[in-house]
């Protein structure tokens, strides 16, 4: 009898354990994984202090029922280049096909924030998804965050911009995700009408790694990563792209 007992106790556990594993289903989407341009915090040229990669929407291999819903960029503001080091060699440790959605969770526990953009006047976060931009094939991104042109140049240069494109057509002005209208031109911190706008990051802020300035120098590292749900809303991840560092000097009349 008690051997009966107990063979349907083992019996049960195994059936339970079969039970739970049917349930337990996991979705992986394949990474943004084609740089175009990238540059490091160790970069002297302010030409190419910009980045440009492609999206990648090959999501074939997905179930008909789990929605690919498009591609983010976050971002975090240094001023320390070895914080810069130990994070991103953090996050390659586990941005593999083993840890799926780790690498994100990475990020936002690090306090990574999505970048935004301002689009016809309105400020919003920047995603390549159905929203904004039809998904399906592959986009190519490009972004520069700070204005290289002069604070007082009345023929600014097109290509030094701040601005984001996609496939060439610039789509609006990257913004920080702090404030309502804080954007990247750390340099012009001091000049008349651009206080506001330009304001430099400061203690407090959810973008910015606390920290001492060093000559003027503030450094953004950026990652990019594919994002979709299933039909419950879950949230999933695919591995994450490190887009590269971008550099602004404060105060300078050309952010550099």
């Amino acid at each position: 009898m008690k051997q009966r007992v107990l063979s349907g106790i083992i019996l049960s556990f195994f059936s339970l354990l079969i039970s739970s594993c049917g349930l337990d289903t996991f979705y992986f989407l394949n990474a943004p994984r084609a740089i175009v341009h990238s540059v490091t915090y160790e970069n002297s040229d302010p030409l190419i202090n910009y980045l440009s990669f492609n999206t990648y929407e090959n999501q074939s291999h997905l179930p008909s029922d789990f929605s690919f819903d498009g591609t983010l960029i976050y971002y975090r503001i240094y001023t320390n280049t070895n914080s810069i080091a130990s994070l991103d060699a953090e996050i390659n440790s586990v941005n593999n096909s083993s840890n799926y959605n780790t690498a994100v969770e990475k990020l936002i526990s690090k306090k990574y924030q999505p970048l935004y953009y301002l689009s016809g006047g309105t400020k919003k976060q920047f995603a390549i998804d159905r929203n904004n931009f039809s998904l399906g094939s592959v986009k190519n991104i490009e972004i520069r965050l700070s204005d290289y042109n002069g604070i007082n140049s009345v023929s600014p240069e097109a290509s030094y911009l701040d601005h984001i494109s996609v496939n060439g057509t610039v789509v609006g002005t990257p913004l920080r995700e702090h404030g309502s209208k804080n954007s990247f031109n750390f340099g012009w911190c001091n000049y008349a009408g651009n206080t506001e706008t330009c304001k430099c990051p400061a203690s407090g802020d959810d973008d910015f790694d606390d920290g001492t300035v060093t000559d003027g120098w503030y450094y953004i590292n950026l990652y990019a990563f594919a994002y979709g749900h299933d039909t419950t809303f879950k949230t999933y991840y695919s591995n994450v792209l490190h887009l590269g560092c971008l550099k602004v000097k404060s105060p300078s009349d050309n952010n550099w």
